[in-house]
């Protein structure tokens, strides 16, 4: 299947084929890893991310709000899911957007993680 590889020690974001969950692990450079659902232009998907990331220095973050609204810990993974949430491809246009630059990738310090975590708080009303 198709997919995008993020990679916020590099900085880099590259399209990547993967089989099952094994090369999932192996992507992301883990051992664990979660995933987070999004909807993107009537999309659905998945962003795998390393579920370790939090306990290794330096602490990296990705950041996609398009797909989801807070900063990721360590190396991620989009993929497509169908209707039954099994993985697909990603999305052809989500796949051209994340290369090209449309959708937006950034990779936050951790001061900025915080900064936008406190604003996404604020926002909903449990901000101080």
């Amino acid at each position: 299947m198709k997919a995008i590889l993020i990679d916020p020690l590099e900085g880099s974001i590259r399209k990547v084929k993967f089989k099952n969950g094994n090369d999932i692990r192996g992507y992301l450079q883990c051992s664990i890893f979660s995933g987070v659902g999004f909807t993107y232009d009537k999309k659905m998907g998945t962003v795998y991310h390393d579920d370790e990331a939090l306990f290794v220095r330096p602490l990296l973050f990705f950041y996609i709000p398009e797909l989801y609204p807070m900063p990721l810990p360590g190396r991620g993974l989009i993929a497509g899911a169908d209707e039954d949430g099994e993985t697909v491809n990603i999305p052809n246009k989500l796949e051209h957007n994340l290369l090209n630059g449309v959708a937006s990738v950034s990779f936050p310090t951790f001061d900025e993680v915080t900064v936008i975590e406190q604003n996404l708080m604020n926002g909903v009303g449990y901000g101080g």
